[in-house]
């Protein structure tokens, strides 16, 4: 049954406010539990598909959905819908830091909840490598790819230092024009190897952004990372952050522009040439070989990214509490991220 490009855009701007701590839960949850739009196995094969390309899993997720039931004006119906109003949010966050960020009460409510995020993080990456090690034990064919499942990625992309000055807040119009250019050229390149979604590769964006282009500074990186896990949607919002910081509006549009149109109009083809496969064995075989990949690389960005924020043993012990509250409670992550708050309020973390 069609969907008008209204109700797909409804539907997942509620989908996206829903999504503290990541949104994939609550699309499920509202797919198959709610709407009834798909069944179980229909979300569970269309994720899979998903995860063959780079890219933000729930950003393809969303151009399947759409496509399916609007076709191209669905898909983009969906995008917007799951994007646009956690987008505004997140920006509203940044503003409120760019005036009390200064305060050292405020950094510590970030840090807590940027060891809570990392714990967000890498207890999806448990849950994922659950899944493939069930898919193991159930017999399937996974000597394939079972390598994939201790993958641990350091990209390196080329093209360094663009042309972004800045000016006592002024910035040049034809440098800034650069400036973008340069800026959404090079996240695309970036989400061209984002497997598993842009936090498995948070590593090599901070590289690219801190150390690379000079587009925001270490402390500012980790705020803007905290930002983006305590406002709800995607855990591309980070993305977003850096393009705001180095651009304004224009840059935190294109920023996160450029990490979503490649995977788009990958999957948007792809889907139409997997649903056409008949080997199915060779099918499964792709799916979760991808699937084994990103496992790798979430955990892997889990670990180097705990090292890098986390200053003493009770954040680290935080990181902990969050992977083990996510693994063992059905609780909404909302909690930890308040805990986390409360902690770095009192300075505790």
């Amino acid at each position: 049954m069609q969907r008008s490009p209204a109700h797909l855009f409804i539907t997942f701007t509620l989908i996206g406010l829903s999504g503290f701590g990541g949104v994939l839960p609550w699309a499920r949850r509202t797919l198959v539990e709610q709407k009834q739009w798909l069944t179980s196995q229909e979300f569970n094969a269309l994720l899979g598909v998903c995860q063959l390309v780079p890219g933000p899993n729930i950003v393809n997720l969303a151009v399947c959905v759409g496509e399916r039931f609007g076709g191209v004006r669905g898909a983009f119906a969906a995008v917007g819908g799951l994007m646009l109003a956690p987008m505004t949010i997140v920006i509203l966050l940044a503003l409120l830091y760019d005036h009390y960020g200064e305060f050292e009460r405020v950094q510590g409510i970030l840090r807590g909840i940027s060891s809570v995020g990392v714990g967000l993080i890498a207890a999806t990456g448990f849950k994922m490598l659950k899944d493939e090690l069930d898919y193991t034990n159930a017999g399937g064919n996974c000597h394939q790819y079972r390598h994939c499942n201790y993958l641990s990625v350091s990209a390196w992309l080329g093209c360094r230092h663009h042309l972004a000055a800045r000016s006592s807040g002024c910035v040049e119009k034809s440098a800034m024009m650069i400036g973008l250019v340069g800026l959404f050229i090079k996240l695309s390149l970036f989400s061209l190897i984002a497997f598993g979604g842009v936090n498995a590769l948070l590593p090599t964006l901070y590289d690219i952004s801190v150390n690379q282009e000079g587009w925001i500074d270490s402390e500012t990186f980790i705020h803007y990372f905290a930002i983006a896990q305590a406002a709800p949607g995607p855990n591309l919002l980070t993305v977003t952050l850096i393009g705001w910081n180095a651009f304004g509006l224009s840059g935190a549009v294109l920023a996160t522009l450029a990490v979503c149109w490649p995977s788009c109009i990958l999957i948007f083809y792809l889907q139409r040439v997997i649903a056409k496969l008949r080997h199915l064995q060779w099918k499964k075989t792709i799916e979760y070989s991808a699937s084994a990949l990103a496992v790798g690389l979430v955990l892997a960005s889990a670990w180097q990214i705990a090292i890098r924020i986390n200053g003493n043993w009770a954040a680290y012990a935080l990181t902990v509490f969050s992977i083990l509250f996510v693994l063992l409670s059905k609780r909404h992550p909302l909690y930890l991220i308040g805990l986390g708050a409360i902690l770095g309020f009192f300075g505790l973390i």
